[in-house]
C-alpha cells in the first residue's frame, strides 16, 4: 500500500486521525512535526522563532522525501506542509494525500482556545483570530484542494471520518 499522506489546517485532526487510522489498519504512524521538534530538540513554534519557517519549510520537504522511501504509514502532516506545489507533485505521485477538510467556522472553535503552541497563532488577538483564519485557510485551501482525496469533516464523528477514509481508500 502507498503511504497516505493527512493534510489539512491545523486544528483539523491530523495528529490524532493518524494515530487511529494507522491502529484500524495496522500501519506505521509518522507525525512530521514531532518529527522536526526531536530532530531539532525544539517545539514548532521554537524552530519558527529561533531558525525561521523557510528553513523549517525545508526541513519538512527533505524528511517527506525521506520518509516516502518507506511504504506502507500513515504520515500525519504540518498544517502548511501541503502548501507548495512541489510538495503536493511529490506526495501526490508517491502516496496518497488525503485532505481533512473543516469550514474556517470549525477550525475557529477549535484553535481559539489552543492557539499558544501554534506559530502562526502564537501572536494573534482573539478579535482577530477567525479573520486570520479565514484569510490564511482561503489561501491554503488551492493546495489542498490538490489532494488525492477530500474527507468533508464539518458534521462527522472521529469515528465516521475514519471509516469514510478507510471506504475512500479501499475503493478509490
Amino acid at each position: 500500500m502507498k503511504n497516505i499522506f493527512l493534510v489539512g489546517f491545523m486544528g483539523s485532526g491530523k495528529s490524532s486521525i493518524g494515530k487511529s487510522l494507522s491502529k484500524k489498519l495496522n500501519l506505521n504512524h509518522l507525525d512530521t512535526d514531532r518529527i522536526i521538534e526531536k530532530q531539532n530538540s525544539m517545539s514548532i513554534k521554537e524552530i519558527f522563532n529561533n531558525k525561521d519557517e523557510k528553513i523549517f519549510r525545508k526541513e519538512e520537504f527533505k524528511l517527506i522525501t525521506t520518509l516516502s522511501k518507506t511504504k506502507n504509514q500513515i504520515i500525519s502532516t504540518g498544517g502548511g506542509l501541503f502548501c507548495n506545489n512541489d510538495i503536493v507533485k511529490y506526495i501526490n505521485e508517491n502516496g496518497i494525500s488525503i485532505y481533512l477538510k473543516y469550514s474556517s467556522e470549525i477550525l475557529y472553535e477549535r484553535l481559539k482556545s489552543n492557539n499558544e503552541d501554534r506559530p502562526k497563532l502564537a501572536h494573534i488577538k482573539n478579535e482577530k483570530l477567525k479573520s486570520f483564519i479565514d484569510n490564511l485557510l482561503a489561501e491554503r485551501d488551492k493546495y489542498y484542494r490538490k489532494s488525492t482525496i477530500t474527507v468533508e469533516c464539518n458534521d462527522l464523528k472521529k469515528e465516521e471520518i475514519l471509516r469514510k477514509i478507510n471506504s475512500l481508500i479501499i475503493t478509490g
